[in-house]
């Protein structure tokens, strides 16, 4: 299992404009949409544990962007549940099962009706981590200026 740095810089005047609770990205985070499930009550046993389903909108290696129709507060610790399928690599068997991800919630904040979740990463499997290092590869390679030979 490896455990996951947060990304945090930027400038003094930017993180002046910071809403409370959000970091400044320290990456460009790939945009996906798949359902998944958020749980909280992972850190306490004791706590009741809550199951929320919602959207992945975006992902790197450090953390994510969620869309949820309810909102959680900051630095709640959770686990998502992230489908392998949409991360497999084309002319493969596809990925099976369930990537489980834990980490915490930076922000949360209304988007339409609906919740914007800021999620940082501090736990990944390292398996899972190959998955989406390659997947956030092989977007960059597609998203890259093409060039034509001469």
């Amino acid at each position: 299992m490896s455990r996951i740095a947060p990304i945090v810089g930027g400038s003094p005047s930017q993180k002046g404009d910071l809403m409370e609770g959000e970091h400044i990205r320290g990456e460009q985070r790939q945009g996906i949409s798949v359902q998944v499930r958020i749980e909280t009550g992972v850190e306490a046993p004791q706590k009741p544990h809550t199951v929320i389903e919602a959207e992945l909108q975006d992902i790197s290696v450090h953390g994510a962007g969620l869309m949820s129709s309810s909102p959680l507060p900051s630095e709640t610790p959770i686990e998502i549940q992230i489908p392998r399928t949409p991360f497999s690599e084309p002319k493969k068997p596809p990925l099976e099962g369930f990537m489980k991800i834990t980490g915490r919630v930076i922000y949360s904040r209304p988007a339409g009706g609906r919740y914007r979740l800021g999620i940082s990463f501090r736990m990944i499997e390292d398996a899972d981590l190959l998955v989406l290092q390659n997947f956030i590869i092989r977007k960059d390679r597609r998203q890259a200026p093409r060039y034509p030979f001469r």
